[in-house]
């Protein structure tokens, strides 16, 4: 269907040498994907569980997992992502605070290159959800960042060296999430 441009104006924060950055973007790019196509690749061993092939173990069917396990399936199915590259809900310290992360991306030197957070349907994609991502990928460092709630999706590439990002018109496959930074 297209990319819809959607006029926002969101703040997204991001560390750099201890000092935060805080730009204005007046434009984005949403990125427009079916998750429903990949609902056939969802395994419901029982009632109120999922099975999460990334974690190999059931979890509670939240309106999040679902989003999260639709958006991995997208990944792995169309744009041929790894699924043992995938690492799915683990921890991390964020100014000294322990958080969750919902999904990481490993390139096959097993850095971190693409940083996921999802969200249920109903949580509308906010600035405080683009501060929560940006202040994870302080950890992080990820070359790309992907926000989705299932019904909207957003993917910027970092610019580290520019103190920027620019958001994408969609979603980067698995080659190029791995040939980055190889000369």
């Amino acid at each position: 269907m297209g990319c819809v441009l959607v006029f926002l104006c969101i703040k997204f924060c991001l560390l750099w040498s201890k000092e935060i950055f805080c730009c204005k973007l007046n434009m984005t790019v949403q990125i427009k994907i079916d998750l429903s196509r990949y609902k056939s690749a969802l395994v419901i061993k029982r009632k109120g569980f999922i099975f999460d092939p990334f974690r190999k173990k059931e979890v509670a069917l939240q309106p999040e997992e679902i989003v999260r396990q639709l958006l991995l399936q997208y990944l792995v199915l169309e744009k041929n992502y790894n699924k043992n590259y995938i690492a799915v809900e683990k921890g991390l310290r964020v100014n000294g605070l322990e958080r969750r992360f919902d999904a990481v991306v490993f390139n096959s030197s097993m850095e971190v290159k693409l940083l996921i957070e999802c969200k249920a349907p109903d949580v509308p994609l906010t600035d405080a959800v683009f501060r929560q991502v940006g202040q994870y990928n302080q950890v992080f460092n990820a070359d790309y960042l992907l926000v989705s709630n299932g019904n909207e999706t957003y993917c910027c590439k970092m610019d580290y060296e520019h103190y920027a990002w620019s958001f994408l018109t969609d979603v980067p496959d698995a080659r190029t999430l791995d040939n980055l930074n190889k000369f």
